[in-house]
């Protein structure tokens, strides 16, 4: 089966059902990646101290081969050590615009790629792609520290209620502004995937 790891996550995408999954944003040393080869090379300067600018990609691109009618973009962010971070990102509005940048940059490339018939893409991806595939979702996999039980019950509902309206928010700021494009949105962590994925997640040691 396709097992991509990515960060302290092993992520499985049975053989047995066709998956061909792949890490789309990362050097494969096996082979050359679509996204190094014809994506990350576009970059635009930086103002003076700053690096270049270029265009975003998301972390694995997943769907069940011939047909693959439902594709899965998929984005992982792992803050279980560094929730003040994420708090902030969620506070600037940092996060989740940087999935959804990913998200539209992805998806863009890879209709270029498909239009172009960019051997770099599997034919079977192109060919969903200019279909278009049936369901085409994004998953914001994102790992945050389990909270501490509190000697105070009510504490910990707070914190609870807390990062469930965390979460919300962002789950809903990706679903209002992807929904009028045809992209379904998902938040998930490991123990609350999407229903039916087809894919399943392990934290490794």
């Amino acid at each position: 089966m396709p097992v991509i790891i990515e960060g302290k996550h092993l992520f499985n995408f049975p053989d047995v059902d066709g998956w061909h999954a792949f890490k789309y944003d990362e050097i494969d040393p096996t082979q050359p990646g679509f996204y190094r080869e014809r994506i990350e090379t576009i970059k635009w300067k930086g103002e003076v101290g700053k690096p270049g600018e270029g265009l975003k990609g998301v972390d694995i691109v997943a769907g069940i081969r011939p047909t693959m009618d439902d594709l899965t973009l998929l984005e992982i962010k792992d803050f279980r050590e560094d929730e003040p971070g994420l708090r902030m990102k969620v506070s600037t509005g940092e996060m989740p615009a940087e999935v959804l940048l990913k998200t539209l940059h992805t998806w863009g490339a890879l209709c270029l790629g498909a239009r172009h018939k960019d051997d770099l893409l599997l034919p079977d991806l192109r060919a969903a792609i200019l279909r278009p595939p049936e369901r085409l979702r994004v998953v914001l996999f994102l790992a945050q520290t389990p909270i501490s039980q509190s000697p105070n019950e009510r504490d910990t509902r707070q914190k609870e209620d807390t990062r469930r309206k965390q979460r919300l928010g962002i789950l809903a700021k990706m679903q209002n502004d992807l929904k009028p494009l045809g992209i379904k949105s998902h938040l998930a962590d490991v123990g609350n995937l999407p229903a039916r994925c087809g894919w399943t997640v392990t934290e490794l040691p």
